[in-house]
Protein backbone atom coordinates (compact mmCIF):
# COMPACT_ATOMS: atom_id res chain seq x y z
CA UNK A 1 0.00 0.00 0.00
CA UNK A 2 1.55 3.39 -1.17
CA UNK A 3 1.71 6.10 1.43
CA UNK A 4 -0.87 8.18 0.11
CA UNK A 5 -3.45 5.06 0.90
CA UNK A 6 -1.68 4.34 4.01
CA UNK A 7 -2.62 8.03 5.50
CA UNK A 8 -6.15 8.08 4.33
CA UNK A 9 -6.64 4.85 6.13
CA UNK A 10 -4.82 6.15 9.28
CA UNK A 11 -7.07 8.76 9.14
CA UNK A 12 -11.06 7.04 8.16
CA UNK A 13 -10.10 4.02 9.53
CA UNK A 14 -7.89 4.33 12.92
CA UNK A 15 -8.69 8.11 13.46
CA UNK A 16 -5.16 9.01 13.67
CA UNK A 17 -4.43 12.78 13.89
CA UNK A 18 -1.36 13.92 11.35
CA UNK A 19 1.67 13.73 14.06
CA UNK A 20 0.37 9.81 14.71
CA UNK A 21 0.19 9.46 11.05
CA UNK A 22 3.95 11.04 10.60
CA UNK A 23 5.15 8.51 13.26
CA UNK A 24 3.25 5.45 11.94
CA UNK A 25 4.77 5.71 8.98
CA UNK A 26 8.04 7.13 9.32
CA UNK A 27 7.68 10.25 7.30
CA UNK A 28 7.85 14.01 8.06
CA UNK A 29 4.64 15.52 9.44
CA UNK A 30 5.02 17.79 6.42
CA UNK A 31 5.11 15.10 3.68
CA UNK A 32 1.48 13.59 5.76
CA UNK A 33 -0.36 17.35 5.93
CA UNK A 34 0.55 17.14 2.32
CA UNK A 35 -1.18 13.49 1.21
CA UNK A 36 -3.68 14.53 3.71
CA UNK A 37 -4.68 17.75 1.69
CA UNK A 38 -4.53 15.97 -1.50
CA UNK A 39 -6.85 13.75 -0.33
CA UNK A 40 -9.76 16.70 1.07
CA UNK A 41 -9.16 17.79 -2.14
CA UNK A 42 -9.99 14.89 -4.20
CA UNK A 43 -12.75 14.36 -1.76
CA UNK A 44 -11.14 11.30 -0.59
CA UNK A 45 -11.37 12.58 2.78
CA UNK A 46 -13.63 15.33 4.22
CA UNK A 47 -12.19 18.28 5.97
CA UNK A 48 -14.72 17.23 9.20
CA UNK A 49 -13.03 13.56 8.75
CA UNK A 50 -9.42 15.47 9.44
CA UNK A 51 -10.69 17.68 12.03
CA UNK A 52 -12.33 15.02 14.61
CA UNK A 53 -8.95 13.50 14.72
CA UNK A 54 -7.25 16.25 16.02
CA UNK A 55 -6.67 16.66 19.47
CA UNK A 56 -10.09 19.70 20.36
CA UNK A 57 -8.23 21.03 23.39
CA UNK A 58 -4.51 21.51 20.93
CA UNK A 59 -7.43 23.34 18.10
CA UNK A 60 -8.64 25.29 21.15
CA UNK A 61 -5.39 26.52 22.39
CA UNK A 62 -3.90 26.98 18.38
CA UNK A 63 -7.09 29.44 18.09
CA UNK A 64 -6.28 30.96 20.91
CA UNK A 65 -3.21 32.59 19.27
CA UNK A 66 -4.13 32.19 15.58
CA UNK A 67 -6.36 35.50 15.58
CA UNK A 68 -3.00 37.17 16.17
CA UNK A 69 -1.43 35.42 13.16
CA UNK A 70 -1.40 38.31 11.21
CA UNK A 71 0.29 40.61 13.74
CA UNK A 72 2.27 37.55 15.51
CA UNK A 73 4.87 35.48 13.34
CA UNK A 74 3.67 31.84 13.55
CA UNK A 75 7.64 31.34 15.46
CA UNK A 76 6.04 33.55 17.83
CA UNK A 77 2.66 31.36 18.57
CA UNK A 78 5.09 28.44 19.13
CA UNK A 79 7.05 30.13 21.66
CA UNK A 80 3.18 31.07 23.53
CA UNK A 81 2.34 28.07 23.17
CA UNK A 82 5.15 26.63 24.65
CA UNK A 83 4.99 28.92 27.69
CA UNK A 84 1.32 29.07 28.08
CA UNK A 85 0.27 25.14 27.28
CA UNK A 86 3.41 23.50 27.48
CA UNK A 87 2.87 22.23 23.89
CA UNK A 88 5.84 21.69 21.49
CA UNK A 89 4.43 21.90 17.91
CA UNK A 90 6.45 22.47 14.95
CA UNK A 91 5.90 25.56 12.95
CA UNK A 92 4.10 23.21 10.14
CA UNK A 93 2.00 21.53 13.04
CA UNK A 94 1.11 25.00 13.80
CA UNK A 95 -0.05 25.74 10.40
CA UNK A 96 -1.79 22.50 10.09
CA UNK A 97 -3.82 23.11 13.24
CA UNK A 98 -4.51 27.06 12.21
CA UNK A 99 -6.20 25.57 9.07
CA UNK A 100 -8.59 23.47 10.58
CA UNK A 101 -9.24 25.85 14.21
CA UNK A 102 -12.17 28.06 14.75
CA UNK A 103 -14.02 26.18 11.61
CA UNK A 104 -16.96 23.36 12.35
CA UNK A 105 -16.44 21.65 8.55
CA UNK A 106 -19.48 19.57 9.62
CA UNK A 107 -22.68 21.64 8.51
CA UNK A 108 -21.29 22.78 5.15
CA UNK A 109 -20.62 18.72 4.34
CA UNK A 110 -23.89 17.68 5.96
CA UNK A 111 -25.86 20.68 3.69
CA UNK A 112 -23.66 18.95 0.63
CA UNK A 113 -25.08 15.83 1.43
CA UNK A 114 -28.82 16.90 2.39
CA UNK A 115 -29.01 18.33 -1.14
CA UNK A 116 -27.49 15.81 -2.58
CA UNK A 117 -30.09 13.20 -1.14
CA UNK A 118 -33.20 15.61 -2.16
CA UNK A 119 -31.56 15.49 -5.94
CA UNK A 120 -31.19 11.81 -5.69
CA UNK A 121 -34.84 11.94 -4.28
CA UNK A 122 -36.09 13.67 -6.88
CA UNK A 123 -34.38 11.89 -9.87
CA UNK A 124 -35.94 8.44 -8.28
CA UNK A 125 -39.39 9.62 -7.20
CA UNK A 126 -39.56 10.86 -11.24
CA UNK A 127 -38.76 7.67 -12.11
CA UNK A 128 -40.82 5.64 -10.21
CA UNK A 129 -43.78 7.90 -11.10
CA UNK A 130 -42.81 8.13 -14.57
CA UNK A 131 -42.24 3.88 -14.76
CA UNK A 132 -45.91 3.56 -12.80
CA UNK A 133 -48.10 6.09 -15.48
CA UNK A 134 -45.99 6.35 -18.73
CA UNK A 135 -43.25 8.89 -19.40
CA UNK A 136 -45.94 11.86 -20.34
CA UNK A 137 -47.04 14.55 -18.52
CA UNK A 138 -51.02 13.50 -18.52
CA UNK A 139 -49.58 10.07 -16.91
CA UNK A 140 -46.90 10.51 -14.10
CA UNK A 141 -47.43 13.77 -13.47
CA UNK A 142 -51.58 13.98 -13.47
CA UNK A 143 -51.71 10.50 -12.03
CA UNK A 144 -48.74 10.56 -9.88
CA UNK A 145 -48.63 14.16 -8.34
CA UNK A 146 -50.89 14.96 -5.54
CA UNK A 147 -53.02 18.53 -7.03
CA UNK A 148 -52.31 20.19 -4.19
CA UNK A 149 -48.43 19.85 -5.13
CA UNK A 150 -49.06 20.39 -9.18
CA UNK A 151 -50.43 23.44 -8.59
CA UNK A 152 -47.42 24.97 -5.97
CA UNK A 153 -45.04 23.80 -8.37
CA UNK A 154 -47.08 25.19 -11.20
CA UNK A 155 -47.28 28.79 -9.65
CA UNK A 156 -43.63 28.35 -8.32
CA UNK A 157 -42.83 27.97 -11.67
CA UNK A 158 -44.68 30.92 -13.02
CA UNK A 159 -43.06 33.14 -10.68
CA UNK A 160 -39.62 32.16 -11.61
CA UNK A 161 -38.32 35.50 -13.06
CA UNK A 162 -35.43 33.61 -14.11
CA UNK A 163 -37.17 30.80 -15.62
CA UNK A 164 -35.21 28.15 -17.24
CA UNK A 165 -37.62 26.24 -19.20
CA UNK A 166 -37.92 23.39 -16.40
CA UNK A 167 -41.14 21.53 -16.09
CA UNK A 168 -43.13 21.98 -12.85
CA UNK A 169 -41.61 19.16 -11.21
CA UNK A 170 -38.34 21.25 -11.15
CA UNK A 171 -40.45 23.30 -8.38
CA UNK A 172 -41.24 20.26 -5.80
CA UNK A 173 -39.21 20.70 -2.44
CA UNK A 174 -37.90 17.83 -0.23
CA UNK A 175 -41.05 17.93 1.91
CA UNK A 176 -43.62 17.75 -1.15
CA UNK A 177 -41.63 14.63 -2.09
Amino acid sequence: MDNYSRIVSFVTDDLLNPTQIAKACGLTFDEVAREIGTAVLSGQLSRSQVQSTLDRELLRQVGLFAGHRSKWPLERIRELLRECFDCDLSIEEIKFYIGYCGKDYRSGETYELLAEIERTLHAQIKEVLTDEHGPKETGWWRKGVPPKVRKECASKREGDELFSGDDAYAYTTLIML
